[in-house]
């Protein structure tokens, strides 16, 4: 997936999203969007897909903020991928240095690489209204840290959080996936 890929992708998500078309096609908001795409067409192939899903299920890419021309932060979360300094895994950071797209990349592959090997990255199944549904255990940690199981009750399934978070992060993950494969088809 190269860089005008990855930024047709974010267009894409974000014109389905309702996003402004005023705001989008702004020159700073952009600027800041193609920086991103950039930044992850550079990270590791098997990260990619999963980046532009959190970024846009995280911040919608920051695009707001970049258009009022405010730092992405929202409960102590910084940058495009939501991330804590405090738990920054690619060395020390700061919420200023998150807000550059190249140094939210890296932490967020930093911490997506600490999970993984932490608790793995299988798929586990949860079943939601009589339906088997798969969800990366991954992504459900990197939204909730030590515990997927919210509510306590001893099961993983849709009455906890980060496993409803995780299932959106599947659904747009699925989209970006398809959207490349329709563009390599289309391209060939």
């Amino acid at each position: 997936m190269g860089y005008m890929d990855i930024l047709m992708i974010i267009l894409s998500l974000l014109g389905s999203d309702n996003a402004k078309p005023l705001m989008v096609d702004d020159p700073i908001v952009l600027m800041s969007l193609q920086e991103l795409a950039h930044e992850i067409s550079l990270a590791p192939s098997k990260y990619r897909a999963d980046l532009i899903s959190l970024g846009y299920n995280e911040s919608r890419f920051g695009y707001r903020f970049a258009y009022e021309g405010k730092q992405i932060e929202k409960n102590g979360d910084c940058g495009v991928f939501q991330q804590r300094p405090r738990f920054a895994n690619a060395g020390k950071t700061s919420c200023e240095k998150l807000q550059d797209p190249a140094e939210a990349v890296k932490q967020a592959v930093a911490y997506l690489r600490y999970v993984e090997k932490r608790w793995g990255s299988q798929w586990v199944k949860i079943k939601i209204k009589g339906k088997s549904t798969k969800v990366n255990i991954a992504i459900c940690h990197y939204n909730s840290g030590n515990y997927c199981d919210d509510n306590r009750d001893k099961k993983l399934n849709k009455r906890d959080r980060s496993i409803r978070y995780a299932l959106k992060h599947n659904s747009v993950r699925k989209l970006v996936e398809l959207k490349h494969l329709f563009n390599e088809v289309a391209v060939n």
